[in-house]
């Protein structure tokens, strides 16, 4: 359980470096003008890049038994993707700022995630 525990707690900190790498990326592109949803999807593709690197070396290395992670992970991210721009497309057409939206939606999105990379991306053969 220990393991469990030290493993979500590694998660945490490539989830918090991809919030910030994915909230500065967001708030540079809405700075120069960019569409919020396609701000959104590409500070979104950006902070999954970062996470693959992470998770994969680090977070669930110990469990990775497959090369076909980086497929599943691509699906997972991209799911994860839509689901950030639908949300920040449904909360700023409702009046919520564009910053305001995207702080909600990803962290609801990251704790998916997590998930998905447990059970399915990193997932050893034998799993």
């Amino acid at each position: 359980m220990r393991a469990v525990g030290a493993q979500f707690a590694r998660y945490g900190a490539v989830g918090i470096s991809n919030t910030l790498l994915s909230a500065a990326c967001y708030a540079a592109l809405i700075s120069l003008g960019a569409d919020a949803v396609a701000a959104a999807t590409i500070a979104f593709a950006l902070g999954s890049v970062n996470g693959f690197l992470w998770n994969r070396r680090w977070t669930f290395a110990g469990m990775l038994r497959t090369s076909h992670a980086w497929l599943r992970f691509t699906i997972a991210q991209a799911t994860g993707a839509l689901a950030s721009a639908g949300g920040v497309f449904v909360l700023t057409n409702a009046g919520w700022p564009r910053l305001a939206a995207e702080c909600v939606i990803l962290p609801c999105v990251t704790a998916a995630l997590y998930s998905v990379s447990r059970l399915l991306v990193f997932r050893s053969i034998s799993a």
